[in-house]
């Protein structure tokens, strides 16, 4: 884009293209830090890390260590308060009639002529999905060669305080299909790590090593959308009682395109603007971009020197682009823009980073203010949390 080339550069680096070559970024931050990004990523305010920190004596713990403890600690939780319950359709053989009565099944099981009947009704259990799904996952922990004694001991001990729950076999694509609702949101959190753990535990690989490996990778290709469902949670938390709104990833924004075809489709290839993270006060508009990979959004060339990932940069700069074109649309209808500062939204890219390499370049480029920065996991989290509300209330 035209406008990338305005930017005033100054002693910040370059603009380049991404380097093939990855590195396992999350693998080293530390495991007191991952356990407060998914805390933050999944809202679970009922936890905290006292009841699981006993982890860190583990000198070998990983993902599927934290997660399980975790997960564990959580389903105490929801036992003690009481499993969440709902109605499921249930088909017996009972005396009289309850429900509907299934009277093709009644005649052949000849249940009449004894005062009974097969019917269907709904009874309220705590064996429904989202349950099936806790003592699923709780079932794969404990058969899984990692578990330490003790946790496998706690595994066993929910086990017995579940037993209207029934266990099934349970597939990680059945975790979305859970309703979260006021009554229940203390689930999303659990949901969130059932699913984890069960994709990574769906591993085929037959040695430990190489089980272990591939859960970890199966963990690392989510931590993008954790990083930032964590940044966003985040700020909504802290910076509420301030003036800002904060909004669910996933805001669209719509091209300002007219087909020049009739009757193809055209209008339907074009790509989607998907915002990661919008925030609002009567006076800002910021949009987040956030990355989680190796590098901190910096690409090395054959000379040796540094720059910016291109193609981030051309993202952030066409929501920006559109966000404003949308409101000078809205003037020209005589309608009112979503935000009275989206012709002068600000825009920042985000990076997550585990060395001591934290940046934050600040750019002007008319009429929007642009910011490329990093937060370094590998610190302690007071200074993640400073750090990150620094990056917003220390600008203008």
């Amino acid at each position: 884009m035209a406008e990338a080339a305005s930017l005033d550069a100054g002693d910040a680096p370059p603009v380049r293209e991404p380097d093939e070559k990855e590195e396992h970024l999350g693998r080293k931050i530390p495991i007191r830090n991952l356990y407060h990004l998914l805390a933050y990523a999944f809202d679970a305010k009922f936890l905290n890390w006292e009841e699981v920190k006993s982890i860190e004596d583990d000198d070998h713990a990983g993902y599927f260590e934290l997660l399980s403890h975790v997960l564990v600690a959580g389903v105490k939780h929801v036992v003690k308060r009481g499993l969440d319950r709902g109605y499921k359709p249930v088909t017996e053989e009972i005396r009289g009639v309850r429900g509907k009565l299934e009277l093709s099944a009644s005649l052949s099981r000849l249940s009449l002529p004894q005062g009974k009947a097969v019917c269907t009704h709904d009874e309220f259990t705590s064996d429904i999905l989202a349950n099936r799904i806790l003592k699923a996952t709780l079932w794969r922990i404990a058969r899984h060669e990692a578990p330490s004694k003790k946790l496998k001991t706690e595994v066993q001990q929910l086990f017995h305080r579940m037993p209207e729950v029934s266990l099934v076999p349970v597939q990680p694509s059945l975790v979305g299909r859970v309703r979260i609702h006021r009554n229940n949101q203390w689930y999303a959190f659990l949901m969130g790590l059932c699913g984890l753990i069960l994709e990574g535990l769906s591993v085929k690989e037959e040695t430990g090593s190489a089980r272990k490996r591939q859960f970890q990778d199966v963990v690392e290709k989510q931590l993008h959308a954790l990083f930032e469902q964590f940044v966003r949670n985040f700020y909504r938390e802290h910076l509420a009682a301030h003036g800002w709104k904060v909004h669910q990833g996933g805001k669209v924004l719509h091209w300002d395109l007219v087909p020049e075809q009739k009757g193809i489709g055209s209008d339907q290839l074009v790509p989607r603007m998907v915002m990661d993270i919008s925030m609002e006060h009567p006076d800002r508009r910021i949009i987040i971009d956030t990355k989680f990979y190796s590098g901190g959004g910096l690409t090395s060339s054959t000379s040796g020197s540094e720059g910016f990932v291109s193609s981030n940069m051309y993202q952030l700069n066409a929501y920006l682009t559109q966000l404003a074109r949308d409101a000078r649309n809205r003037k020209a209808k005589g309608e009112k823009p979503l935000h009275p500062c989206d012709e002068a939204a600000e825009g920042m890219l985000l990076y997550a980073t585990v060395d001591d390499r934290d940046y934050e370049h600040h750019y002007r480029m008319e009429p929007h203010r642009f910011s490329v920065a990093t937060v370094n996991l590998n610190q302690d989290w007071q200074a993640i949390e400073a750090r990150l509300l620094a990056l917003i209330e220390g600008q203008p």
